[in-house]
């Protein structure tokens, strides 16, 4: 029983061989065709490519972080701070003493200074996007064809339509003081000023 069973062994092993060499040519049928051959003169594939220190498995185990849900009961919202969602408490107030507003950046609102600086040398201003405030290149462009300025609304500077127009009829300048133009906000002031000085008479 142990020699048929040895037999069957080098049956398999040589299977798999993808050249046996010298013993090319013949059938393998018992052991009497191997006159002092060892079994480790067969030359294998490693039959057992995994416990070989040169094959490097693929790292598919890491799975991807599991956010939490809101602590509060029957809230289905991402946990945010303290174990709550933001609208059950879960945020980062500003640092400042007496300041209830929520901190953006460093631990501070962004009226006390918690906005990333630009990154132009000397540019105290905030980033807006791409690591430069609005003056250097930051944020949103104007659409307008070889304008560089930032966008105010719309898509479009205010030189190209953008922002807020002046409430006075035909008037295409864009408001400054009180929904309107200097101009217009000036003439408006001025006329209120000798109605009443007319109605004091």
């Amino acid at each position: 029983m142990e020699t048929r069973a040895f037999s069957t062994s080098v049956m398999n092993m040589t299977s798999l061989c993808d050249d046996v060499g010298p013993f090319d040519g013949y059938a393998l049928t018992s052991l009497d065709d191997l006159p002092g051959i060892s079994m480790l003169d067969f030359p294998c594939e490693d039959p057992f490519p995994l416990l070989n220190s040169s094959h490097v498995l693929p790292n598919n185990t890491r799975r991807p972080p599991i956010r939490k849900l809101c602590a509060k009961q029957g809230c289905v919202k991402f946990a945010r701070c303290q174990g709550m969602c933001t609208q059950h408490g879960g945020r980062r107030y500003c640092g400042i003493h007496g300041c209830p507003r929520v901190a953006q950046f460093a631990g501070k609102c962004t009226t006390h200074g918690g906005t990333k600086p630009c990154d132009v040398p000397g540019c105290l201003k905030s980033m807006q996007s791409r690591g430069k405030c609005k003056a250097h290149g930051g944020g949103v462009r104007c659409q307008a064809p070889d304008c560089a300025k930032g966008s105010i609304s719309n898509g479009f500077c205010r030189g190209h339509g953008g922002g807020l127009r002046c409430v006075v009829t035909r008037c295409t300048k864009w408001a400054q003081r009180e929904r309107m133009c200097v101009r217009h906000h000036h003439d408006y002031s001025t006329a209120d000023n000798s109605a009443v000085q007319m109605m004091q008479m």
